[in-house]
């Protein structure tokens, strides 16, 4: 079938075009069928089927998102919130006796066991005579016995486990390693490296060991054959503090304050490892040369945690070595002249915990860089007897009584830790000071593993369970040390309102919720209105354009009546 063309008809008798004024009269009834397809031509319908669809998916897109409910968008964000409210309002510590004299310079955490390295005073002559030995406890008898002491007069500096072995390191002009195998008790080999002096720090996966000692780092690649050694060296033979692995590659900080990276696939001869971050030299306050580095960590791929000692607490992106700018700075660690303070973090790499030299423990999220705060601002001191010989119960006068680590000013510096992440997803922080461990409270069975993303109706009952619980304890412990206080009873329940909100509609949250909320919602919804604002100029476009179409319709009507008037003249005339 020919295509009509507009002021045109088709006469299939001569197969030819006419104009449709000398159309014959004897067709009325076919000129008016034709008409339509003639105003049709007009609003172009090989466009007007692409306009419709497009204003349909564009209404689509708009509905789903306007039924797509924006607090999805930052449903992580606030449950990393809560989660942070949790882990610093809810935490609380006890202090576990281990040996009965000694103080803890590491310790080191597994599923299996609890393996400390403590300070030991010995009955020698001398009236400074001290022995360095390593301890582990006894499943049976629930004691912490000697095993071995790796070096007289030398101080044991560091400890790690990786599998089935587990390695332990000392500080002196010899240095001695000290291999474990956990599933044997009792099989432990000693390594002895006569060029290797004054190991501060070790990192151990698998069977390969790095040790950082005084002017390079050592590679060991196999701790089962210690024959092979590689040195891995830095141009100005600084003593190595603190050390990291990733892969290949190895991070050393060093006291001038120095960051290098060396790749182990390279001879150690050749180089020196590249120096990253150099221009980022911050002296310390008492002195001009730069702060030495005392902590490295590689977060989430490819962020290395850096602390040094006049208090610098942040992260760089190794993906760009030659710029010295933060990627985050974590503020409020205090530390000036002290070398060995504990610093960790979680195994999933959300938290961040430092002990500082004022003796007490911070913490902030490694997303948002945010300090954990507790339930109070001031710090509650924990006494502890100056006697060495004192029974465990003289020396902390109340042994079960629980408190918040992040409120609490310990009687000394605590020199390391470590968090460890329970069966049930509950993080556990364990800390070394003194003869004694800062271990979790006694209450942290009752507390619900963190809840899912959104919570489910089973952490709403968690949540009101842990509530209950507490209250519970409230009442019946009375004026008892380890009872749970009214400050920390409220924040249990806000808690339990936040994970109940959080499952229930935004409208049902409380006033404080609701206003946590627009807050951490102003920015997202902002980024989330953009595209809906462009779909909905689309839309306006798309109504304008069918406007104008509806008014060449009423132009083609027009002149659909002033045709139909002319014929009517023209049969007039005839």
């Amino acid at each position: 079938m020919p295509k009509d063309l507009p002021g045109f008809y088709f006469d299939t008798q001569k197969n030819r075009y006419f104009p449709l004024s000398s159309r014959p009269s004897t067709s009325p009834q076919s000129t008016l069928s034709r008409t339509p397809s003639r105003s049709s031509v007009e609003v172009d319908p090989s466009t007007t089927p692409r306009t419709i669809s497009r204003h349909t998916r564009s209404a689509q897109t708009l509905n789903q998102r306007l039924l797509s409910s924006p607090v999805s968008h930052c449903r992580p964000l606030v449950n990393h919130d809560i989660q942070c409210t949790r882990v610093a309002s809810t935490s609380r510590f006890d202090f576990s006796q281990t040996a009965s004299f000694g103080d803890i310079t590491e310790f080191c955490v597994s599923l299996r066991r609890l393996t400390t390295v403590r300070h030991v005073d010995t009955l020698a002559t001398t009236k400074d005579g001290s022995t360095h030995v390593l301890y582990s406890p006894s499943a049976q008898t629930y004691m912490w016995p000697a095993e071995i002491n790796l070096h007289s007069h030398s101080q044991v500096s560091s400890i790690k486990i990786s599998g089935q072995k587990c390695v332990a390191t000392c500080f002196g002009p010899v240095t001695k390693v000290a291999v474990q195998d956990l599933h044997v008790s009792g099989r432990t080999t000693l390594i002895t490296l006569n060029q290797v002096h004054d190991v501060r720090v070790s990192h151990l996966q698998d069977n390969a060991l790095i040790l950082g000692a005084k002017g390079k780092a050592v590679y060991i690649p196999d701790i089962d054959i210690s024959g092979s050694v590689q040195h891995l060296s830095n141009f100005q033979n600084s003593d190595v503090f603190a050390l990291d692995r990733d892969e290949n590659f190895v991070y050393t900080g060093l006291r001038n304050g120095s960051i290098l990276r060396h790749d182990l696939r390279v001879s150690s001869n050749k180089h020196d490892g590249q120096l990253l971050f150099h221009s980022r030299f911050t002296p310390s306050k008492n002195s001009t040369s730069p702060s030495p580095v005392l902590y490295l960590k590689l977060v989430k791929d490819s962020q290395l945690l850096v602390s040094r000692m006049n208090g610098e607490l942040c992260t760089y992106d190794t993906r760009f070595p030659v710029h010295s700018t933060p990627s985050q700075i974590f503020t409020g660690h205090r530390n000036s002249v002290t070398q060995k303070l504990g610093i960790c973090i979680d195994p999933m790499h959300e938290f961040l915990f430092a002990a500082g030299e004022d003796r007490c423990i911070r913490g902030w999220s490694l997303r948002t860089g945010k300090a954990l705060h507790g339930i109070s601002s001031v710090a509650v001191f924990v006494p502890t007897s100056t006697s060495r010989s004192s029974s465990s119960s003289t020396l902390y006068p109340d042994l079960n009584q629980f408190r918040n680590p992040f409120n609490t000013e310990f009687p000394t510096p605590i020199p390391t830790m470590q968090v460890t992440e329970e069966s049930d997803g509950s993080l556990c922080l364990w800390a070394g000071m003194n003869m004694a461990l800062v271990v979790p409270g006694n209450h942290s069975d009752i507390i619900p593993p963190p809840p899912q993303n959104p919570p489910t109706i089973e952490d709403v009952g968690r949540a009101r369970l842990y509530e209950t619980t507490m209250n519970f304890l409230r009442l019946q412990c009375g004026t008892l040390a380890n009872a749970p206080t009214d400050a920390e009873c409220g924040e249990v329940t806000r808690y339990a309102l936040a994970v109940v909100a959080q499952n229930a509609l935004v409208d049902a949250a409380p006033a404080w919720f609701n206003s946590a909320l627009q807050v951490a919602l102003q920015p997202i919804l902002q980024a989330a209105l953009q595209p809906i604002l462009h779909e909905v100029q689309g839309l306006r476009n798309d109504v304008q354009d069918l406007r104008n179409g509806v008014q060449d319709l009423r132009n083609d009507v027009q002149g659909l009546c002033k045709g139909v008037q002319g014929l009517r003249n023209d049969v007039d005339h005839v």
